[in-house]
Order: structure tokens, then C-alpha cells, then sequence
């Protein structure tokens, strides 16, 4: 059993964007979409916004560790978060 439903990749561009790429496992069931790229922090689901404060905070020295219903911090510019569905 996983334990998280969606993986989505995010980074952060030299541009001030971010580029995220999807790893649901959900059905197409309707569940929220996360496009390919936000223009901001704030244009990102609360959610998202949330896990990346907390990963923004955390070293990206390797190894890096896996926060628990968070995500993990990949380095400088990467991260991975994770979420439930419906949470």
C-alpha cells in the first residue's frame, strides 16, 4: 500500500517560475490538476504552498530526508511533495 496518492515534482526556474511535473496515481476521477508550470509561489494550490515553505526551510545538503506528509528536498532548486487525496 502507498502511502501518498500524488507525487509532484517541483522547480524552481532561473525566471522566477516553477516547473512541476505530476506523478499521480489517482484515477482520472476529477481530481485537482496541477499544470505544467506556476508563475509563482502564490499561484499554486495552498497545499503545495504549504509543503514547499516547510521544504524551503530544510537543508539540500545530501542525503537529504523524507518529511512525512510533506516531502522531501531534493537540492537547491528541487522538491518533491506529496499529498493524500482530498487532504
Amino acid at each position: 500500500m502507498l502511502l501518498y496518492d500524488l507525487f509532484v515534482r517541483i522547480e524552481s526556474l532561473p525566471d522566477g517560475r516553477f516547473s512541476c511535473t505530476n506523478f499521480s496515481i489517482l484515477d482520472d476521477d476529477g481530481s485537482e490538476h496541477i499544470p505544467d508550470a506556476y508563475y509563482s509561489v502564490e499561484d499554486m494550490p495552498m497545499w503545495m504552498q504549504e509543503r514547499l515553505s516547510v521544504l524551503r526551510m530544510c537543508t539540500y545538503e545530501p542525503p537529504t530526508k523524507d518529511i512525512e506528509n510533506v516531502g522531501r528536498r531534493i537540492n537547491k532548486d528541487v522538491f518533491w511533495l506529496h499529498n493524500r487525496k482530498g487532504e
